[in-house]
Parts: structure tokens; C-alpha cells; sequence
């Protein structure tokens, strides 16, 4: 074979769809069968030649090609050479009989497909004649026993891999499968914490990593009591009178939040439940429902920057946000009562949706 493949295999390979090349292409397909090698290009290759040139189509090679590509499952030859041979082709027997073999071991019917193979080797020499080919499919049956069983009763074992008792010490071995201690017609396929294997993590920053970062944190910190002076309006940003900074008072960093948990409760709230309640109490149509909670969103998009540019303008002796703050605050503590009082006045659909999508509305403006 590496005398044929030497003289043949550069020139096939420089003109793969010559139709010149279908003889020796062939020929290299039965070394494949009769010396167990594989070669799923070349395989590939025939098929589509014989695609081009249907009077060159024989039948014979088709179901050696068939039968290597399913030795070799669970890579995807065999799908990859049936989408290469016309339908009507594969519905015709022998054909037919091969692509059903194939198609059981995709589907995992281990013992139908013995029978079937027991039945089908009378009428299809070629099954006989490929090398390997019962061996290759037991490992594939191996592998897929090995990938989802943790434990598997003997007696089936013996019927999937279609072996007597005695044989199953061989496959035992090579996998490193053993039978259970108490139980021998159980076979111990898979162990999790055999596989288990630990990994040290160690932390390679050292002292002077660490010291680069302390300009970075120290100018976050600055920027951070900068900012909460702002907010109070004490500083030179809002008063905008020079010398405002020294005489303003260090702000604690928790009265600087302690605007957040009212808020983020409420969201919360209305996030959870607002759309529960429209369902159930309020008993408006989903629909509604999905208009008022995508409103919501779309709403703030708009408003935020809007708030924002008007907070940017505001100067009063006050500050820029005090007046906000409180405003906010209080109205917005309304609506959110609001938004989950029962509406007994509208009566139909569109009138509880125009309130409750009001109320809505303004509330995302506020908050």
C-alpha cells in the first residue's frame, strides 16, 4: 500500500475531480478495507465524483465508503458522506440496509443493531470483507457506555457490545471498568472523584504591584468627597463663591447613601410586583401589562437626560440638588401609593390603562 500510495496519491491529490482518477481512487478505497486505514478525503472525494459523472457510480464502493465512515463514529463522516449520494440512491437496496446500520448506532439501538447486521451480512459481502469493522464499531459503543453510565448491569453490557461473559474481561481492561465488589453483575463504568484532580492557585502579586495602585485609589477617594460635596451643595461647584470649600464641613459617607435604600426598595417593588398587580388586581389584559412595563423603560430613557440638564441649570442658595431631593421625594412617595390604588371609577380597560400608565409614567420621571 505505501508503494501504491507513493507512486498514485501526489498526482490524485493535485487533480482530486479529475474523472481520471475515479480507477485509482477506487483502488486506494479497497487497500482502506482490506489494511483497516482510513482516509475520509479521499472517500469525500469519490462520492463527489461520482456526483459528476453518475456513469461512473458503482454501488460496491458506495457501501465500503458507507461502512468506513460508521467504523469510524462518532466523528461525522457517515453524515457527511450520506449527504453526497442522491436520495432515490439511498433508498434502493443495498444501500439502504447500510444507512439503516448507520442510523441505529447514531441512535444508540446497540442490540437492534446486531440483529440487524446478523441479518444483512448474507446479502452484503462488502460487511465482511472491511477490516476491523465489528471492532471499531464495540469501541464506539465503549465510548458512548463510558460517557453515560456511571454503573451498567453485565448481562446488558454483554447483549450491547454483542460479546459472551468470558470476552468482557478483555474490555474491562482497557477501559479500566471493574465489576462491583458486592455486586458482580454490576460493572463499574465511572468514577467522579477518581477524575478529581487538584490544582494549586497561587498569588504572585508582591509589594510593589500594590504600591502602583495607591496614586489611582488615592485620586478616586478625592474625586469621590468631591462629588459628595456637590451633591450637598456645599462646595465651590454649586455655591460658586471662592473660598466655599474651607468652610464646609466633612460630609459622612453614610449620610451620603442614605438616600439609596428607599429607592432601591421601591424599585424593587414595582420591578417584582407592579406588573403581578396589573395581572391580578387590576385586571387589565396582558397586553396593557407589557405597554405599561416597556413604557416605563422607553420614559426614562427620554426623561433622564432631560432631569439632568435642568439639575445642571438649577442655582439656587439651596444648592443644585436640595430642592430636586425634596421635591422628588415627597411627590414621588404619592405616586408610588398611586400606582397600586384600585381604580374604581374606570371600570373598563382603556380607562385603567390610561391611569395606571400615567401614574406610571410619572413616577419613572421622579424617581
Amino acid at each position: 500500500m505505501k508503494n501504491y500510495l507513493k507512486k498514485h496519491l501526489p498526482y490524485i491529490c493535485n487533480s482530486r475531480y479529475n474523472p481520471g482518477n475515479i480507477e485509482h481512487l477506487e483502488k486506494y478505497i479497497e487497500l482502506q478495507v482490506t489494511e483497516n486505514v482510513y482516509d475520509c478525503e479521499a472517500n469525500l472525494a469519490v462520492l463527489k465524483l461520482y456526483q459528476f459523472n453518475p456513469s461512473h457510480y458503482q454501488t460496491n464502493v458506495t457501501i465500503k465508503i458507507l461502512l468506513k465512515a460508521i467504523a469510524n463514529l462518532p466523528h461525522p463522516d457517515f453524515s457527511l458522506c450520506k449527504y453526497l449520494i442522491e436520495p432515490d440512491k439511498l433508498r434502493e437496496e443495498p444501500l439502504s440496509s447500510v444507512v439503516a446500520l448507520g442510523n441505529q448506532l447514531e441512535t444508540c439501538d446497540f442490540e437492534e443493531f446486531w440483529q440487524s447486521l446478523a441479518s444483512t451480512k448474507s446479502s452484503i459481502p462488502a460487511i465482511g470483507s472491511v477490516v476491523g469493522f465489528t471492532d471499531s464499531v464495540r469501541k464506539f459503543i465503549c465510548h458512548v457506555v463510558g460517557i453515560s453510565y456511571q454503573k451498567i448491569k453485565t448481562d446488558q453490557l454483554c447483549r450491547i457490545l454483542d460479546i459472551k461473559r468470558d470476552q468482557l474481561a478483555v474490555y474491562l481492561e482497557e477501559y479500566g471498568w471493574k465489576l462491583v465488589p458486592d455486586d458482580p453483575s454490576h460493572v463499574f463504568v465511572f468514577n467522579y472523584e477518581e477524575t478529581i484532580k487538584t490544582r494549586n492557585i497561587s498569588e504572585k502579586i508582591g509589594f510593589p504591584q500594590v504600591k502602583q495602585l495607591a496614586p489611582v485609589l488615592q485620586n478616586a477617594a478625592s474625586d469621590c468627597h468631591k462629588r459628595a460635596k456637590c451633591l450637598l451643595g456645599t462646595s465651590d461647584f454649586s455655591a460658586g463663591a471662592a473660598g466655599a470649600e474651607e468652610a464646609a464641613q466633612p460630609v459622612p459617607h453614610c449620610s451620603v447613601r442614605s438616600g439609596w435604600p428607599p429607592l432601591q426598595m421601591t424599585g424593587n417593588v414595582a420591578a417584582f410586583y407592579f406588573s403581578i398587580y396589573l395581572l391580578e388586581v387590576a385586571r387589565l389584559s396582558p397586553a396593557y401589562v407589557s405597554v405599561i412595563s416597556f413604557s416605563g423603560r422607553a420614559w426614562d430613557a427620554v426623561t433622564d437626560p432631560l432631569i439632568g440638564l435642568l439639575l445642571s441649570c438649577t442655582n439656587t442658595r439651596f444648592g443644585k440638588t436640595r430642592p430636586w431631593i425634596l421635591g422628588s421625594s415627597l411627590c414621588g412617595s404619592c405616586l408610588f401609593l398611586f400606582m397600586w390604588w384600585p381604580v374604581a371609577a374606570a371600570e373598563t380597560q382603556a380607562g385603567k390603562f390610561a391611569y395606571y400608565l400615567l401614574m406610571h409614567l410619572v413616577y419613572c420621571t421622579l424617581v
